[in-house]
């Protein structure tokens, strides 16, 4: 461990912090913060903060290790054995972008070169850590993660390779965003401004202010201005300048209450900072996207490939939120609006059961599946006309089966009045329609007043039955109600049921049982009338 003066009182200090719950290492999120104690023992060992100058070209570079630290103390080296899972690097310089600004951190590896120890033998030569996250504090880079293997010390040179894949998907959707917020101004107007961002590998969110929903065709105009922004494969360029002089460009875009550095970096997309400095009141910057940035950015628009916005809503009174995708996944995601267009086309030929069938699962697939916003809200109105098609046929068959099922109610209820008999436990083929089981029962009460009824209708398809009892006044006075009666019959074919002493329904999950369910309905009644 290093040695530091106060040491002994600063390490029960951050124990006691620990214990209390305000610890700096929380494992469960994998976070490694320097508090202000940290920071000062940092400067205290002589730990200057990291020079990141070279975060944004991401080139493999080497660097010194400064100080590692274990989230509660510095630690002279970190090796397999030392039991702790999760440890901060701090090294002279990066090439690692922090998480900050909304963008989130780059990923990557520290391997230990060989002219760090002479030697063949050491054990130490070949030490790699795998770096997960890189958080900023007080400007020490911390490079947070794991050992993979051997051993790391303070006095380390380190070979820093950043993961290209991770920081170019980052760059894109950070220019995406760039563009959108260009095109968010064109579309809504210039009351527009950013009120939050993030930038991450496989997504972008961009908070703004505006006081109503985007329409599905105003977020198709947005979209289509960023692809052909994308298109038109402009320069993305970055530099440093004066904040006086770049608070003059005509077009800028910068974050209101925020306090910028001087000098601030300036990121242009489609015209050089040069030319914007030199003439900062020129109408011509309108067209472009400028903002003060201090991320990570492609070097040309195509590199972001496709881009889609895949939802909008609310997050506070007048503020809106979009997310996007760039790449392959804005790829994916028109590719499958493409497919369910063709689907809902090829559907509207189809009428039935198929067509039924088809919408259902279409519109599933719509739910479930990520896609530009504005061709999910068309596919949808799209789909609403086959829905209608569909309910319409629903209610026409309806109306066939409540008319069949009557015709066989007036036969189940002549055949009672002629029995005499005070309590009618039939069946009839409405499948699962309600109303026209509705209708039947109603039927039979209209010709058997007098009498408790239960019907109930086997659903072969789906392997089930419904069931619908209606009970007189005098039989309820009798002890027969309803809710009761349905929930004897549907306990006994595996389902359940109730309702008021005079009508109740119900159903059964197992067909098989139907027979079950009959004598057990009819043994009920019978005993409650004492009958």
């Amino acid at each position: 461990t290093v040695d530091v003066p106060g040491y002994d009182g600063l390490m029960a200090a951050a124990k006691e912090k620990a214990r209390s719950g305000g610890a700096k290492f929380t494992a469960a999120t994998g976070r490694i913060e320097l508090d202000a104690d940290a920071i000062a023992r940092l400067a205290h060992m002589g730990v200057r903060p990291t020079d990141d100058i070279d975060k944004f070209h991401g080139r493999d570079i080497r660097a010194a290790v400064k100080a590692i630290f274990n989230g509660l103390n510095f630690d002279e080296h970190t090796d397999s054995a030392s039991n702790v899972d999760l440890v901060g690097i701090i090294l002279d310089k990066t090439n690692f972008y922090a998480e900050m600004g909304g963008q989130e951190h780059d990923a990557g590896r520290l391997a230990v070169t060989r002219e760090s120890r002479s030697g063949p033998s050491d054990l130490h030569a070949g030490g790699e850590f795998r770096v997960d996250s890189v958080q900023s504090f007080a400007g020490y880079i911390l490079h947070i993660g794991h050992l993979v293997k051997g051993e790391i010390r303070v006095g380390d040179d380190v070979q820093l390779s950043i993961d290209h894949g991770r920081r170019s998907a980052i760059a894109s959707n950070h220019t995406a965003t760039h563009l959108l917020n260009l095109a968010l101004r064109e579309t809504l107007g210039d009351g527009v401004d950013q009120k939050g961002s993030l930038v991450a590998p496989d997504r972008l969110r961009f908070d703004f202010s505006h006081p109503r929903p985007v329409a599905p065709e105003e977020l198709a105009a947005i979209e289509c201005t960023v692809r052909d922004q994308i298109d038109a494969n402009q320069g993305v360029y970055a530099e440093s300048a004066p904040l006086f002089v770049a608070k003059s460009v005509n077009g800028l875009r910068a974050v209101f209450g925020e306090t910028y550095p001087d000098p601030v970096r300036v990121v242009s997309i489609g015209a050089r900072v040069r030319d914007l400095l030199d003439d900062p009141t020129s109408a011509l910057w309108l067209d472009n996207s400028i903002e003060f940035c201090g991320g990570t950015h492609v070097q040309s628009t195509k590199a972001i490939g496709d881009f889609a916005l895949t939802s909008e809503e609310a997050v506070a009174k007048g503020v809106r939120r979009i997310v996007a995708i760039t790449g392959i996944s804005a790829s994916a995601a028109i590719q499958a609006a493409d497919r369910l267009d063709q689907r809902v086309r090829a559907a509207a030929g189809l009428s039935g059961q198929p067509l039924a069938d088809e919408a259902a699962m279409i519109a599933a697939e719509i739910d479930q599946m990520t896609l530009p916003a504005a061709r999910k809200a068309e596919l949808r109105a799209a789909l609403g006309a086959l829905h209608d098609r569909v309910k319409a046929a629903q209610k026409e068959a309806s109306a066939g089966r409540a008319g069949e099922a009557t015709r066989l109610a007036r036969q189940i209820a002549d055949s009672a009045a002629a029995s005499l008999t005070d309590i009618i436990v039939n069946t009839l083929d409405a499948g699962s329609d309600r109303k026209a089981l509705q209708a039947a029962v109603s039927t039979v009460q209209s010709v058997c007043p007098r009498s408790a009824i239960m019907l109930f209708s086997p659903d072969q398809a789906e392997g089930k039955v419904s069931i619908m009892a209606a009970v007189p006044q005098p039989m309820i006075k009798r002890g027969l109600s309803a809710g009761d009666w349905v929930r004897a019959a549907a306990e006994a074919c595996g389902g359940k049921g109730g309702g008021k002493p005079d009508s109740a329904q119900g159903g059964g999950t197992d067909l098989s049982k139907l027979k079950d369910a009959i004598a057990a309905a009819t043994s009920f009644a019978h005993k409650k009338l004492g009958s």
